[in-house]
């Protein structure tokens, strides 16, 4: 049996559209499949990272950037992991042992400037002590300041000049054991007021007349107002002749025994003018004269005799 030529053909066209179709159909099943199966934040190439939310803070002049509280539990968990994984456990702490600090701090010869200090090793300690540290501070209440460090010295060494220091202020000084980088109390001293440096004294005030005679002259003077930071210990009174053109001369060399000195002058002429200086001396030298101005005699009255008195000092 055979069939017209127009119905074989079309039959072959239609094989054809069919084949294309179920193509189609596939193509478009394995796309769906194909999305299906992603994961379901998406296609990561495609989509935008996520920014972090951070805050600037500036500490000095320094801009830091820091990151809000924000951060994921997964980030915080994974990093607490990593850490524990590479961390290695803590050694144990080994208790620091300090040297015993030294004893008997003492303090001489004090300048206005300068001072000495001594102190005796530790008789026993943990640790040999290799070296003293030296301290000072000023006083300063209620809240001392802290110390200040003067110097390091070696072990062999238990006295040490302190210099440099400021005069009229008051100071604590300290020393403390060494031993390695360990370092014990600080062992303090006791204050000290640092004065000035003594310098001779000023002359003496009020140097007056106070009685004159035919042949004496009493005078009176009181220290000096500037005593050169050292007590007065001696007077020195000297005497000049005006009128027999004589130098001065030494008339009584005395003792300080108190504040207003008396001395009478006697075996003088009458009606004769003389001056008088007095010096005064301290711990360090004689300072300059207080001088009188001119002083004279009375006359000898008639029908007496000039009668030479003994010389004295009369302390009030």
């Amino acid at each position: 049996m055979t069939f017209p030529t127009e119905q074989r053909n079309w039959s072959h066209t239609g094989y054809v559209v069919l084949l294309a179709l179920f193509m189609l159909v596939v193509m478009v099943t394995i796309g769906a499949l194909v999305k299906t199966a992603s994961p379901q934040n998406g296609d990561v190439t495609h989509k935008k990272p996520r920014r972090t939310k951070v805050k600037r803070v500036r500490i000095g002049g320094t801009e830091i950037i820091k990151k809000k509280a924000g951060i994921k539990k997964a980030e915080e968990s994974s990093r607490s992991c990593l850490d524990a994984l590479l961390c290695r456990p803590a050694k144990p702490e080994v208790p620091i042992v300090l040297p015993a600090p030294p004893f008997g701090i003492d303090l001489q010869e004090p300048t206005s400037s300068e001072i000495t200090i001594f102190w005796s090793a530790p008789s026993e300690t943990p640790v040999p002590v290799d070296a003293y540290k030296i301290y000072k501070r000023f006083h300063m209440p209620p809240q001392p300041p802290d110390w200040s460090k003067v110097d390091k010295l070696g072990a062999d060494v238990l006295e040490y000049r302190i210099r440099k220091l400021t005069p009229e202020r008051k100071y604590v000084f300290g020393v403390a054991s060494v031993s390695g980088k360990t370092e014990s109390a600080i062992v303090e001293s006791e204050l000290v007021s640092l004065k000035k440096d003594p310098v001779r004294p000023g002359a003496p005030c009020e140097l007056e007349c106070v009685n004159r005679t035919s042949n004496s002259i009493t005078l009176s003077w009181k220290p000096p107002r500037k005593g050169g930071y050292s007590r007065i210990h001696t007077y020195y009174l000297m005497m000049k002749d005006l009128e027999d053109g004589a130098h001065w001369a030494l008339v009584a060399t005395l003792q300080a025994f108190d504040r207003f000195m008396d001395y009478r002058v006697t075996g003088l002429k009458d009606l004769h003018a003389y001056r008088f200086r007095v010096t005064a001396e301290n711990a360090v030298g004689i300072g300059p004269s207080a001088e009188t101005v001119t002083l004279e005699t009375t006359q000898l009255e008639p029908g007496k005799a000039d009668l030479t008195i003994e010389n004295f000092v009369t302390n009030k």
